[in-house]
């Protein structure tokens, strides 16, 4: 609880760094089809399916929206659209 407000922390371990990631919703339920990573380990390839949780997931779906919106915004005027 931090300021009155509960949160959970959810974490991924990936082979160049940790993602944790901080909540006021979510749930442990996986959402979504599985995905597959594939990684090479000592020259011979590698691959597991992954099911993220329901926070995870959410950040991987929608982590384009704001950058997208944002890039959109701040693009120069055209001329020849207006």
């Amino acid at each position: 609880m931090l300021d009155g407000i509960d949160f959970d922390l959810f974490c991924m371990k990936e082979p160049g760094y940790v993602m944790i990631m901080m909540s006021t919703y979510g749930t442990l339920e996986y959402p979504g089809s599985p995905k597959y990573r594939s990684w090479l380990d000592d020259g011979e390839k590698k691959q597991a399916m992954i099911r993220y949780p329901e926070v995870i997931h959410n950040h991987y779906l929608y982590q384009h929206v704001v950058d997208n919106h944002n890039g959109l915004r701040h693009a120069p005027i055209s001329l020849e659209m207006s």
